[in-house]
């Protein structure tokens, strides 16, 4: 009984492995994503001097919720 006990927590904490690594691969894509938009709004604004309007954040949204 305490070896299915152990199997069961081996595979319980490799799922949670599994689990945490994509979320850090997901975290890692959305940073990504937000530093291009801030990448591109900074040289808008230098090329403007106007702050861009809401259109790249609702880029953003789309990228994320996708």
């Amino acid at each position: 009984m305490f070896v299915c006990l152990d199997h069961l927590a081996a595979v319980r904490l490799q799922k949670i492995r599994e689990y945490a690594s994509k979320l850090v691969f997901k975290a890692k894509e959305r940073q990504a994503i937000f530093e291009q938009a801030f990448e591109t709004e900074i040289q808008q604004y230098k090329q403007s001097g106007i702050i861009p309007s809401n259109s790249i954040l609702q880029s953003i949204k789309k990228c994320i919720t996708n």
